[in-house]
Order: structure tokens, then sequence, then C-alpha cells
């Protein structure tokens, strides 16, 4: 049994392991952010080496999806010709494509309005649901295991080029 004289030493030794159990969080939060950073930097060299648009995309949308475990990644790309933002890559399970080559009635467009990829290009923000299913923004998705997206628009200088979409 326990005394009032133990608990002193009960409370520094609680006060020890919660700081301890503090620090071991804090450095597998850093540990995971640093790995998630070193494979951004990945993805940003493939980029940026790779002239072929086609083969530049796939890789990108690949690298994220497999190493951040996202259900879904896609590129969308704003053509000026039709004001429509078009899919041009996306990576999800059992689904590794580039649209780059597709006829173009075969696309998936979305309005500059619609959606929240729609709503992310159209404002230049990003837009982030949590809950898809309740936020008006969204459109209903065809998996039901999708419930978050995220959508940032890819934007250069003054010139916004489309939005990559996180499910």
């Amino acid at each position: 049994h326990f005394s009032q004289d133990d608990l002193p030493l009960l409370r520094a030794a609680v006060t020890q392991i919660g700081m301890a159990l503090e620090n071991a969080l804090l450095f597998r939060n850093q540990t995971q952010r640093s790995v998630q950073l070193a494979l951004i930097n990945e993805a940003i060299q493939a980029a940026t080496s790779i002239l072929n648009t086609e083969v530049m995309l796939r890789t990108v949308v690949h690298a994220i999806q497999r190493n951040f475990t996202f259900h879904r990644v896609a590129v969308f790309l704003y053509n000026q010709d039709n004001n429509q933002i078009e899919l041009q890559a996306e990576a999800a399970p059992n689904r590794y494509r580039t649209i780059l080559s597709t006829p173009p009635n075969q696309i998936t467009v979305v309005n500059t309005n619609e959606g929240l990829v729609g709503w992310a290009f159209a404002r230049r923000q990003t837009a982030l649901a949590n809950d898809i299913l309740n936020d008006p923004r969204a459109i209903q998705p065809e998996q039901s295991e999708i419930r978050a997206e995220l959508c940032v628009p890819l934007i250069i200088g003054p010139k916004i080029l489309g939005v990559l979409d996180l499910q």
C-alpha cells in the first residue's frame, strides 16, 4: 500500500515519464515530417528533371500517392480553349494513368466553379473538406471510402496552371 510520503516521489516519477513520452512523440513526429519532406524533395527533383510532361505528371502523382498513402492523387490543368480544368494525371488504387494521350471526348473535365477543384481554381486558394459528404462545395464521390479532400491550386507567379487534388 502507499502512504502520503510516497506521493512526492510518485508525482516526480510521473512527471519524468510524461516528459519522456512527450519527447518520444515529438521525435517521432519530427522523424515522420523529415521523411515526408525528403519525399517531397524527391518528387520535385523528379518533376524538374523530366522534360516529357506526361511522364513527369505520372511520376509525381504516383510518388505522392504511394509515399503519403492518399487514396487518390490527381492533377488537373487549365485549358484556356474551353475555359475548363481537365484531369491530366491520377494515381489511385489499381489506377495509375496520365490523360494527355486520351482522346478529348474521354477527358474528365471540371468547370472553373465546380466542386472543390473548381472552387480552389476560381479563388486561387486551397480548399479543404474534412467531410466531403457534408461540404456544399464538394462533388459527391463515386467511392464511399473517400471522406476528405484537399485541393491546392498550382500557381506560378500571376498564372494559375491547375489544381492538385488529394483524397
